[in-house]
């Protein structure tokens, strides 16, 4: 796979996720920060795949499988279960934002690397989640409050896409503080550049790699 997509940058839901930093309730409500993403010069592409992404975890997962992606991939906290409603809810709320967004614009052309799901390397994505799992890099759950990380992240491979649990993967890896081997790193880079990625998407997570430039001399 050696499609290039439009942006070089995260994309889609996680891509959003970067505007619910530590302290966006600082500036306004949720809503009030989806319309600050989605401002008039925005790419449509973005809003696309924005729209797109939403619409998947909408019809493939429960409410506590969103949520639990969502909370544990921003940095900030997040008001499930009041105004906003549940993680469905939400997941609705972004799919009508980005509706009013392009209604009356021109459908934007989207390459067949935008579109790039992975489901070829699925089997790949889940041995990564495990690898990931099995090595603390994954944000705790408290118990009972929702299911584990790694199985929500397992479940979203496989009910909606690779691609889309692997750009969760890298953000919660990031959350989790933990500091990468290369042997870690390196499968995730792999993976990244067979998804085309572009290099700053992961550029956050090869920081949290130790000893990288001593094991590539």
């Amino acid at each position: 796979m050696s499609m290039r997509r439009f942006t070089d940058f995260d994309f889609g839901i996680t891509g959003l996720m970067d505007t619910f930093h530590i302290d966006w309730v600082m500036e306004g409500d949720a809503l009030h920060a989806l319309n600050e993403y989605l401002w008039s010069e925005l790419n449509p592409k973005e809003v696309v795949l924005l729209r797109r992404d939403a619409s998947t975890l909408l019809s493939s997962l429960t409410c506590q499988e969103i949520e639990t992606l969502w909370l544990k991939s921003i940095a900030g906290s997040f008001p499930f279960g009041g105004v906003i409603g549940s993680g469905r809810d939400w997941m609705r709320m972004i799919i009508d934002q980005c509706d009013a967004w392009l209604s009356g614009k021109p459908e934007p052309q989207l390459s067949t690397g935008d579109l790039y799901d992975g489901l070829e390397e699925r089997d790949a994505v889940l041995l990564l989640i495990d690898e990931m799992s099995e090595a603390g890099a994954l944000p705790a759950i408290e118990q009972g409050e929702y299911p584990p990380v790694s199985t929500v992240l397992t479940e979203c491979a496989r009910r909606c896409t690779p691609d889309l649990a692997f750009r969760f993967l890298i953000r919660m890896v990031l959350r989790s503080g933990v500091r990468l081997t290369a042997e870690q790193y390196g499968p995730l880079l792999r993976q990244a550049e067979a998804f085309s990625y572009g290099e700053f998407l992961m550029a956050n997570l090869r920081e949290c790699a130790v000893d990288l430039d001593s094991s590539e001399s």
